[in-house]
């Protein structure tokens, strides 16, 4: 297959727009612009290659996830802007996590905005990007560890059978794996609780 070069990919770019352009962006991406080398054992959600509409002209590809670098590319003009360290993307903010350290960045404009020290797996982020949620799990509980710049709060429940899904406002979205299937489960922050019952249709079963 003949080698693609950064000019041929900014040429084509150049003569398109809209959708068009956003796909080509989407298919060359992984192949023309710089990311990391692939983890071992990666889970699928940590690792698969997704892409992430920034506004103001502007689109984050991700090769590998939250596990390989991001690099911001302006549609416009089909140049990559810059490229952010691996993490958990939404709106236009980047949580990287190195050890306990995490940084916030903004996809906007390359820079720092924020840090923070706190033990636990990155397992995502709220969907405003502010709010880094980081999971701990021992043999008989599991912690989830909502961090910000400026505070943290943990929140503890029995078992090793949970998992991060979503963050929004104060409504915590979690999935409790079980042996055939698993549950999305709702914790209220707001009033510190985990909500009885599963979120499901009221025409079908709690198990997915």
């Amino acid at each position: 297959m003949r080698s693609i070069r950064r000019g041929d990919l900014r040429g084509s770019l150049g003569r398109m727009d809209g959708m068009k352009r956003l796909a080509l962006v989407l298919v060359l991406a992984a192949v023309v612009l710089p990311a990391s080398a692939p983890a071992a054992g990666c889970r699928p959600m940590d690792c698969a290659p997704s892409g992430v509409a920034l506004g103001h002209g502007l689109f984050a590809v991700l090769p590998q996830g939250m596990i390989g670098n991001a690099t911001v590319v302006d549609l416009r003009s089909g140049k990559a802007r810059w490229t952010l360290p691996g993490g958990a993307l939404n709106g236009h903010l980047l949580v990287n996590q190195a050890g306990a350290y995490l940084t916030w960045h903004d996809a906007y404009t390359g820079k720092e905005t924020g840090s923070a020290i706190a033990s636990g797996y990155l397992a995502g982020s709220s969907q405003d990007g502010k709010r880094a949620v980081l999971t701990t799990t021992t043999r008989k509980q599991t912690t989830f560890t909502i961090v910000t710049p400026d505070a943290t709060r943990s929140i503890v429940l029995r078992g090793q059978n949970w998992g991060f899904d979503a963050l929004a406002d104060h409504s915590l979205y979690l999935l409790r794996y079980l042996k055939n299937g698993y549950e999305v489960r709702l914790y209220d922050l707001a009033a510190n609780r985990l909500v009885p019952q599963p979120l499901k249709d009221p025409h079908e079963s709690g198990l997915i």
